[in-house]
C-alpha cells in the first residue's frame, strides 16, 4: 500500500507542474477586462474608433527605444495561442506600438524576442517604415510578458 501511495503522490506532483508550467501570463483581471472578439486587422485599420479598449495582443519585437516619457517597442504581430503566447509560426498580420511607461533594456527587449502585451488602445501613429509612413495602431502597456525560448517550447506541447 505504501508504494501505491507514493506512486500517487509522484503522479499528483507532476500533473500540478504540468497544470503550472502552462499558465496564463496575463492576469486574470486584464484577460477579463480585454476585448476578446475584435480582430487585429480591424483595429488596425481604425485604431482611433476603438481608443480606450484593452486588448491582449502579441508577437515578435522589432525594435525597443527608451524615450523620455518611456519605453516604445516596435512588435510584429502575431496570434495568440490559448495561454496567449505568440504562435511563432503564424502570418503576421501588422505592426502595433507599445508604450511602457518606465524603462526597459533594449538588449533585453531585443529584436526577434517575443513578446505578449496587455494594453490599453490610444489610438495610433503614423512613423516611417522604409520609404513610406506606416500607420501604427498604438497601445499603453498594463502588462508585458517578454517570453524566454524554453518556455515558449513548453505551450507547443
Amino acid at each position: 500500500m505504501k508504494k501505491q501511495s507514493r506512486l500517487l503522490l509522484l503522479f499528483l506532483a507532476a500533473v500540478a507542474l504540468l497544470i503550472a508550467g502552462c499558465a496564463h501570463v496575463i492576469s486574470s483581471e486584464s484577460r477579463r477586462l480585454a476585448a476578446k472578439n475584435i480582430p487585429f486587422q480591424w483595429i488596425a485599420q481604425n485604431p482611433d474608433r476603438y481608443k480606450g479598449i484593452m486588448v491582449i495582443w502579441g508577437g515578435q519585437i522589432i525594435e525597443t527605444r527608451n524615450l523620455p516619457e518611456g519605453t516604445l517597442i516596435v512588435v510584429l504581430q502575431r496570434p495568440l495561442g490559448r495561454f496567449e503566447q505568440p504562435i511563432e509560426d503564424s502570418r503576421p498580420q501588422g505592426r502595433f506600438l507599445v508604450l511602457y511607461q518606465g524603462f526597459l533594456d533594449p538588449a533585453v527587449y531585443e529584436k526577434g524576442e517575443m513578446i505578449t502585451v496587455a494594453g490599453i488602445i490610444e489610438g495610433e501613429k503614423v512613423m516611417p517604415l522604409g520609404e513610406i509612413e506606416y500607420r501604427y495602431p498604438y497601445l499603453n502597456a498594463r502588462e508585458i510578458h517578454l517570453w524566454m525560448p524554453d518556455e515558449m517550447s513548453q505551450y507547443y506541447y
